[in-house]
């Protein structure tokens, strides 16, 4: 239940990544198609109305890579990058209000990782050294001034063997914890916690305490941690039980389209 309404936003990533790469394609072989930057914000804004669930839709485009114009750019408009004029473009939903604003994006090249670990450019560079989608969570962003923890889901644009950038949508973990919380009451109904956590041993969400969110399971109990873990990189559905919580603890693998992100 939780990868197939997560696969909705990676389903939207990867539509958008074909569009880009299409309309690319088309541009060099016709002089009479062109699609500008106005045009291709439309389309994300689109996409974001389209699915209430999803927080933001973005793309991220190598330096003139989009339209040659990056130097003309340069004006903060667009989500173009105030400084390069690269296309950036970030469109977020105000979760209160629920309008939809642009903001450029950052840290696309940092090769630098939060203090989680999670590096703060992978939704960026993973896409462009395996010209595959990825997912990179749980990821700390600022969004329209607000601190949240993103599952961001990105997909390369490629034209001619060719990286050109990326194309994406992402979720705010709250959403994910009330997804949580839900599968948590159909499975034993307040009796059950439902946990997702990543290969590395991050908390995505869990349905008993969401200050975990964000956090590493390693921190709580170590040898639980480890076993959960370790049957996360399994792959496969597991179980233990666990003496001194009293606990019954299943582990199943959630997998995301044809990423080679491992979550449990």
């Amino acid at each position: 239940a939780i990868a197939r309404r997560l696969e909705t936003g990676l389903q939207a990533a990867e539509t958008l990544s074909d569009a880009g790469s299409g309309v690319k394609n088309s541009a060099s072989d016709s002089a009479s198609l062109r699609i500008d930057r106005k045009t291709f914000n439309t389309i994300l804004q689109r996409v974001l109305h389209a699915d209430k669930d999803l927080n933001g839709v973005y793309s991220c485009w190598e330096p003139n890579a989009f339209d040659h114009a990056d130097s003309s750019n340069a004006n903060d408009q667009n989500g173009s990058n105030p400084q390069t004029g690269r296309f950036t473009p970030y469109w977020v939903r105000d979760p209160s209000t629920g309008k939809v604003s642009v903001q450029p994006l950052v840290e696309y090249d940092s090769p630098e990782a939060h203090p989680n670990g999670v590096k703060k450019g992978a939704w960026f560079q993973v896409p462009k050294a395996t010209l595959k989608p990825t997912v990179t969570a749980p990821l700390p962003y600022i969004v329209q001034g607000r601190n949240v923890w993103l599952a961001t889901l990105s997909s390369p644009v490629i034209v001619d063997n060719k990286f050109m950038g990326v194309t994406g949508t992402d979720y705010d973990l709250e959403f994910v914890q009330t997804l949580s919380k839900n599968v948590a009451q159909s499975v034993f109904k307040d009796a059950a916690e439902v946990r997702i956590i990543t290969s590395d041993g991050l908390y995505i969400a869990d349905s008993g305490n969401p200050k975990n969110i964000g956090q590493s399971i390693q921190g709580a109990n170590d040898d639980f941690g480890k076993k959960v873990v370790a049957q996360i990189n399994n792959g496969e559905v597991g179980y233990f039980i666990d003496d001194v919580n009293n606990t019954v603890n299943v582990i199943a693998p959630l997998t995301l389209g044809n990423t080679n992100v491992r979550w449990g």
